[in-house]
């Protein structure tokens, strides 16, 4: 096949595309995408298919824009790139159950051998559980948000991602469970004191877990709930006392859940949201009581969705936003007043996303940044008008496990997370609302993923842990860089 004619097939099946997706706008780009391939202007293309796929509202519409931009990205010469991309189709499609074997269209043998390196590479990864496949991280570092440094704090007693860490009254924090190199889920605990910087080892939980959730209680203690074993989602939950550094059993879920949101209510009930249980995406939602020691359902939500989140807004009611479901991506926004134990709908976000962060301004406003489907894209909330706004982008997209810290001068922290070839980011930056920019800070001294950032009594950001992995590396087959 010819260079022009495997544009025109490129462009043709845009085009269906296109057609599929309905949309005026879509549509018409996509009709510059055919004449910008007809000129051989390979980059303009690519910018877009940036710009197509912030139009796009499913799965697999994301997973063939993905899969297309390796190919031009290919035929660019631009290995690393074109490797990234497929992979981050691929990765999707796995994710979502989706059959590829094979590219959507028919390439060139050379490009076709790349695509099948990269999905080969991927398919050994699951077959050996490490999708997530990375290095554990027991280093501990603290910003200064006044100056700007970074500074190394002692390090956990050993490495850990995926856990949660919560600020203790006493002005300590607490980090508890998460994935270790020695177990996929882990029952430690341990308490961090600032003024002596140094971590001290606590009693552990009864039950190992990682994609829990944390909640500290109007009462001090820690409220920690559901997550995965290693084996099994966990509707169970336990309480630790900073006074007596002892964990205790509370009343289970009705439900096991993971990837849930966690939430303090005004009443200083808890209120857990949404996830799955391994096999099903949860619409159902549950309130604790800390007085009574137990859980009680609520109204559902209208839409199941894991690895979303939530946000308390200062009216007391919660906004649920984005996340996934079986077989797509959400940009739907819920919102629950305790008051009547009733969710309704709000205007949805601008794109679609899950894996982002998500922050309470000090205007009322909500930030809500990154994410899959809208890696580099911020936008705000108006809780009064209900409605959503474009933010200035971030300088750096982040896919996935990046986190969002509310400083006391009300600005926003955002910082590590993955890149769209999966590689963990030192990168981070400070969202300032009254200018809507952003400014890039000096980068973590150790890039990371999967960690947790908590504000400290005196204004200092904790990250502790995580996990860093590396880019996927091209397979030979990919070509070099020219």
């Amino acid at each position: 096949m010819t260079q022009n004619a495997l544009l025109g097939c490129v462009a043709c099946v845009l085009l269906s595309l296109a057609a599929q997706a309905g949309g005026g706008e879509l549509e018409g780009r996509m009709g510059l995408v055919h004449g910008l391939y007809e000129k051989l202007e390979y980059e303009k293309a690519l910018e877009q298919i940036q710009l197509i796929r912030r139009l796009s509202r499913t799965v697999d519409q994301n997973i063939k824009l993905y899969l297309y931009e390796g190919v031009l990205l290919a035929e660019l010469s631009r290995p690393t790139e074109a490797a990234m991309a497929f992979k981050e189709g691929l990765s999707l499609a796995i994710l979502f159950s989706r059959e590829r074997k094979r590219l959507p269209i028919k390439v060139s043998p050379k490009i076709d051998e790349c695509f099948t390196a990269v999905r080969s590479s991927l398919e050994k990864m699951g077959s050996k559980g490490e999708n997530h496949a990375g290095v554990q991280l027991e280093k501990v570092e603290m910003l200064e948000p006044r100056t700007g440094v970074w500074s190394s704090v002692v390090p956990l007693s050993g490495p850990r991602s995926g856990h949660t860490a919560v600020p203790l009254p006493s002005g300590q924090i607490l980090a508890c469970g998460g994935s270790t190199p020695k177990s996929a889920a882990s029952v430690d605990a341990e308490v961090y004191d600032p003024s002596l910087r140094k971590w001290k080892l606590v009693k552990s939980m009864a039950t190992p877990r990682i994609h829990h959730t944390a909640t500290v209680l109007p009462s001090g203690k820690v409220l920690v709930t559901g997550g995965y074993d290693g084996t099994e989602w966990l509707s169970s939950s336990e309480i630790y006392n900073p006074a007596t550094g002892i964990w205790s059993k509370t009343g289970s879920l009705h439900s096991a859940r993971s990837g849930h949101t966690s939430v303090l209510l005004p009443s200083g009930k808890v209120l857990v949201v949404g996830g799955d249980d391994g096999g099903t995406w949860l619409a159902s939602a549950e309130v604790y009581d800390p007085a009574k020691g137990s859980w009680t359902l609520t109204s559902s939500m209208q839409t199941p969705r894991s690895e979303h989140t939530a946000v308390v807004m200062a009216s007391g009611r919660v906004m649920v936003a984005g996340g996934r479901t079986s077989g797509t991506s959400l940009s739907s926004v819920e919102i629950y007043n305790p008051a009547t134990a009733v969710w309704t709908l709000s205007e949805p976000m601008l794109f679609d996303r899950w894996l982002h962060a998500a922050v309470r301004l000090t205007s009322g406003e909500v930030l809500v940044v990154g994410g899959h489907n809208d890696p580099q894209g911020a936008e705000i909330y108006d809780p009064v008008a209900g409605t959503w706004g474009m933010a200035k982008p971030l300088l750096t997209g982040r896919f996935s496990h990046h986190t969002a810290t509310l400083l006391r001068s009300g600005k926003v922290l955002v910082l590590g997370g993955s890149s769209g070839g999966g590689a963990s980011l030192a990168n981070a930056e400070v969202y300032d609302p009254e200018r809507d920019d952003w400014k890039a800070l000096r980068s973590l001294p150790t890039p990371r993923g999967r960690h947790s950032a908590t504000l400290s009594p005196g204004g200092r950001v904790l990250v502790v842990g995580g996990m860093v992995t590396s880019a996927i590396i091209p397979p030979k087959s990919c070509g070099s860089e020219r």
